[in-house]
């Protein structure tokens, strides 16, 4: 079964995203880009608030910007985005750096927006050591993911992946309309934030949406 994972900028939006029996809650700044990071004290906050009840994740930025800080403790998964990067940071260098969480493995399929290295480019035993691995979207610009990779190169992608024993996790401004490309990929994780706000990925998180994207996930 896909798993749903949601990204929230507040803890009222992760005690939304809880009421909506989400798997997992990610923390974020949509503000600040894909993979913006949101503030220390926040991230903070909601670790505290969801207490344990689903797995916390938090985005940390692009990875060229980042200054080495301390992560909040308590997260189960960090990561941070590959742009301007023509080769992406192994597990051993950004678990130096993650503490006591799992680093992710991030690819932006628009990789050209980003001056980023290409989905395509990538040796799928790159991967080894990382429990997940995020195909994204840098660019928010109208497209998804779907514009940029094919279903059935996803498709392999992710049972290369399986292979391993190492998850896929799919994003890039997903929607209801592509739950149906989704699923003949069956990736582990399915994760979003726009399809299920008011008014897009800067808006506020809605319960009614978010259940009836799980609805829909999981029928």
């Amino acid at each position: 079964m896909i798993k749903l994972l949601v990204s929230v900028r507040s803890v009222e939006e992760a005690e939304t995203a809880l009421a909506g029996g989400v798997d997992l809650i990610d923390v974020k700044e949509p503000e600040l880009g894909s993979l913006g990071s949101a503030a220390h004290s926040t991230i903070q906050e909601i670790i505290a608030r969801v207490g344990g009840q689903v797995p916390v994740s938090a985005a940390l930025g692009e990875w060229i910007d980042w200054s080495p800080a301390p992560i909040p403790s308590g997260l189960t998964f960090v990561k941070w985005g590959p742009s301007s990067l023509k080769e992406l940071p192994s597990y051993q260098t950004l678990k130096t750096f993650a503490s006591e969480a799992e680093p992710v493995s991030v690819l932006y399929a628009d990789g050209h927006k980003a001056d980023s290295v290409s989905p395509l480019q990538i040796d799928p035993k790159f991967f080894s050591g990382f429990q997940v691995v995020l195909i994204d979207t840098y660019s928010k610009d109208g497209s998804n993911l779907f514009d940029h990779l094919e279903t059935s190169w996803l498709r392999q992608f992710r049972e290369n992946l399986s292979l391993q024993g190492i998850a896929l996790a799919l994003a890039g401004s997903l929607n209801l309309s592509t739950l149906e490309e989704v699923k003949k990929i069956g990736p582990q994780w399915v994760a979003v934030r726009g399809a299920v706000c008011e008014q897009g990925r800067t808006g506020k998180v809605s319960l009614a949406k978010i259940k009836q994207f799980r609805d829909q996930l999981t029928n």
